[in-house]
C-alpha cells in the first residue's frame, strides 16, 4: 500500500470534507474483499453511495460529510490481500439516496484484472478451527476473503465462483448466507465452504480408496515411518517424519534424492527448537505468503544432519493451509514437506498423475481440483533484507514493477535449468511459478500449459506454439545481468559479472564467467575467465570431479592429475553412470 499512501498523502488536502466523489481503484482489488470493506467503511463513516467491479477496476461513488476521513481509512486499513496500484478521484454532483449499496459487476476489460496469489490461513479462520463449538472446527478447507486459494483454482475472469474449481460445490444455506451478506467477512469469498457442502478428503493405498477418517489413517502411517503424498494448495507434497532416519531414507529412495536437503514444516515453537529465528525471518514465516525460509540450524542439531546433510541451514515453513495445520498439530512434530516430483521435475498436481503412487506409500487427496500448479516459494534473509531463491506460491501471479515501459507484449521462456516464464506488459513483469528443469518433458509440458540462445535448449521449441510472433534470442549470461538491472530499477550503464556455468555465446563458442558493460538496451562482453576443457560436456556440471581434473591439467599440475582418482560417476537422478571420460572444448 506504499504507493497508495504516497498518493493520498499528496492529495488528501484537496479532498473535500463533504459532497460526492467518484473513485477508481485498480490493482489487486477484486476477489480480496475490497467491496465489502468499502461497504463497511462507508456505513462506519455515515456515507451513502455505490460500489461495483468494472473490468479491472473497483468504481466507487461515495457521498457525505466525512469523505477525507473515509479516504484515510482506505489507505490505513485496506484488505490484507489487496494491492492498489492506482487511485483516481473526481468531484461529481450529489444525489438523493439513503444507503450505500454493492452493485452487480460489469465485465469489460477483464484481461487487465489482476488475480490474488494463494494466501495462508488468516487469524480469524484459525480461531474458528480451534473452537469446538464452531461449525468449521478442524475443517481442512476453511477460508474467507482474507485467506485461502485463489490463483490455483481460477479457470477464468472475472473471478467468480462459477469460474473456479469450486463451481461443483453447491453452497449450503449457512454458507450462502455468509457469501451474500456484505457485512460478513466471507462476502463473495469464492472458495467458501464448510463440512456440509465443501470438498472432502480421501486416502488411497495401493489403488484402494479409504474415505472413513482418511487423515487419521494417514497419521497412523506417518508414525510408522511411511511416506504419504498430501494434496496441498498448489500441488502434492511428500511428507514423512523429519526426525526419523528410517522415514527419510525411505523418502530418498522414492524420490531418487540421495543427499539434497528437504523442506520442512512445523509450528513456530517447533522451528525455534531447531533453528535460530531472528525477527526478520519470523516475520517472513508468519506472513500471508508463508514461504519456505532458509534458517540457520542450532549448533549440533540432529535435524539438520538428517534433513539437510552437509548444510548449516534448514528450509522451514509454517502450516499455511488448514489441512497442513490439522496434520502438523495432530502429529505434534516437524514433518518433511517436499514437492511430490522426481528430482528437478515440476510439482505433481494432477490427481491422475501416474508417477504419484510410485513416490509414496499412500495418497491423501481431496475433490477440489488444482488448475494452476504453484510450488512453495523459498527465501533467505541477508542483511535484514529478504531475497528470493524461488518465487512461486504466495507471490505469483502478482507482477513486478519495471523501470521502463515495453512497447510490445513480451513472453520470455527462460533457461533450461530452474526455469519459469515471464510476460511483460508495459511496465509490469508477470513472472510465472517455478517449473523445474525443461530437460524433462514433463517440465516442458508444464511450461507450455502455464504459458535462450542455445540450439539444444528445449524451451526454444515452445516458440513454435506462437506462430507469427517476433523471436528475440538472448544470451544466457546477458539475460542474468539484464534481470539484475531491471530488478534494481537500474536504467543506466553498469558492469555486470555472470558466474553461472556455461552457455552458448554470441560468437558461437561456449561462454562461462563473463564480464559485461552496458545496460538494458544492450551490453558488450569485455572480459571472461580463461577457457578450459570441460570433460564430458554437460556431464561435468553433474560430476564436478571432471572439472577438478581439467583444472589440474590447465594449471600444469600433471603430477596431481595423475594421482587424481575419479569417484564412481552418477547421473542427475543419483544412478551410477558408466559413461567414458571424453574431452570437449568449453569455457568456464
Amino acid at each position: 500500500m506504499e504507493a497508495l499512501k504516497k498518493s493520498l498523502d499528496l492529495r488528501l488536502a484537496d479532498i473535500p470534507e463533504g459532497g460526492r466523489l467518484r473513485i477508481r481503484l485498480s490493482g489487486v482489488v477484486q476477489g480480496v474483499g475490497f467491496r465489502p470493506f468499502l461497504y463497511r467503511a462507508a456505513k462506519r463513516h455515515g456515507l451513502t453511495g455505490t460500489v461495483k467491479n468494472r473490468g479491472a477496476e473497483v468504481v466507487l461513488e461515495v457521498q457525505g460529510q466525512r469523505l477525507r476521513e473515509f479516504m484515510r481509512h482506505i489507505e490505513r486499513s485496506a484488505p490484507p490481500l489487496s494491492h492498489v496500484e492506482n487511485l483516481q478521484w473526481e468531484k461529481i454532483p450529489q444525489r438523493s439516496e439513503k444507503a450505500f449499496v454493492i452493485l452487480e459487476s460489469e465485465g469489460q476489460g477483464e484481461k487487465d484484472v489482476m488475480v490474488s496469489p494463494d494466501i495462508a490461513l488468516c487469524a480469524a479462520c484459525s480461531n474458528e478451527m480451534d473452537d469446538p463449538g464452531d461449525r468449521r472446527y478442524q475443517y481442512p478447507f476453511t477460508n474467507c476473503t482474507d485467506c485461502g486459494p485463489r490463483f490455483t483454482i481460477i479457470a477464468g475472469l472475472p473471478y467468480d465462483r462459477p469460474k473456479t474449481t469450486m463451481k461443483k460445490f453447491a453452497m449450503c444455506p449457512e454458507c450462502r448466507r455468509e457469501y451474500t451478506d456484505p457485512g460478513d467477512r466471507r462476502y463473495h469469498a469464492q472458495p467458501v465452504s464448510c463440512p456440509n457442502c465443501g470438498p472432502t478428503l480421501q486416502l488411497k493405498i495401493k489403488g484402494r480408496i479409504k474415505k472413513k477418517e482418511p487423515l487419521a489413517a494417514a497419521i497412523k502411517m506417518l508414525r510408522m515411518g511411511k511416506v504419504v503424498a498430501l494434496k496441498g494448495v498448489g500441488g502434492y507434497h511428500l511428507c514423512c517424519r523429519a526426525l526419523s532416519a528410517t522415514a527419510l531414507e525411505r523418502l530418498r529412495r522414492f524420490k531418487g534424492r540421495e543427499n539434497k536437503p528437504f523442506a520442512l514444516m512445523a509450528t513456530m515453537p517447533m522451528i525455534q527448537k531447531h533453528c535460530l529465528v531472528p525477527a526478520e525471518e519470523k516475520k517472513l514465516l508468519q506472513s500471508p505468503q508463508a514461504p519456505i525460509v532458509l534458517l540457520k540450524a542450532r549448533p549440533g542439531d540432529r535435524l539438520v544432519r538428517l534433513a539437510a546433510p552437509g548444510q548449516n541451514r534448514i528450509g522451514f515453513m509454517v502450516p499455511y493451509s488448514p489441512l497442513h495445520r490439522v496434520l502438523i498439530e495432530k502429529m505434534n512434530e516437524p514433518l518433511v514437506m517436499t514437492s511430490a516430483n522426481v528430482s528437478d521435475e515440476p510439482i505433481l498436481f494432477d490427481d491422475a498423475a501416474p508417477e504419484l503412487p510410485r513416490l509414496c506409500d499412500a495418497i491423501v487427496s481431496h475433490d477440489r481440483p488444482i488448475l494452476s500448479f504453484a510450488d512453495d516459494s523459498v527465501l533467505q534473509v541477508f542483511g535484514k533484507e529478504p531475497y528470493f531463491v524461488r518465487r512461486s506460491r504466495g507471490y505469483v501471479p502478482l507482477p513486478l514493477a519495471l523501470p521502463f515501459s515495453a512497447a510490445k507484449t513480451v513472453l520470455a521462456l527462460g533457461p533450461m535449468l530452474k526455469t519459469t516464464f515471464c510476460f511483460i506488459e508495459k511496465n509490469r513483469a508477470f513472472v510465472g511459478a517455478h517449473i523445474g528443469d525443461t530437460e524433462a518433458n514433463t517440465a516442458l509440458a508444464a511450461e507450455k500449459r502455464a504459458a535462450l540462445q542455445h540450439p539444444a535448449y528445449p524451451n526454444r521449441l515452445l516458440v513454435e506454439a506462437f506462430p507469427g510472433a517476433e523471436v528475440v534470442e538472448v544470451q544466457h549470461h546477458q539475460a542474468h545481468v539484464a534481470a539484475a538491472l531491471a530488478e534494481n530499477n537500474e536504467t543506466g550503464k553498469a558492469i555486470g559479472i555472470a558466474l553461472d556455468g556455461t552457455g552458448l555465446g554470441n560468437d558461437g563458442l561456449i561462454w562461462g564467467g563473463e564480464f559485461f558493460v552496458g545496460g538494458l538496451k544492450g551490453m558488450e562482453r569485455v572480459g571472461h575467465l580463461r577457457p578450459i576443457f570441460l570433460p564430458g560436456g554437460d556431464a561435468a556440471a553433474r560430476e564436478p570431479w571432471r572439472t577438478a581434473l581439467s583444472l589440474l591439467v590447465a594449471m600444469g599440475d600433471g603430477k596431481g592429475a595423475r594421482r587424481f582418482a575419479a569417484p564412481p560417476a552418477s547421473d542427475s537422478r543419483g544412478a551410477r553412470s558408466s559413461r567414458p571420460l571424453t574431452s570437449v572444448a568449453a569455457g568456464s
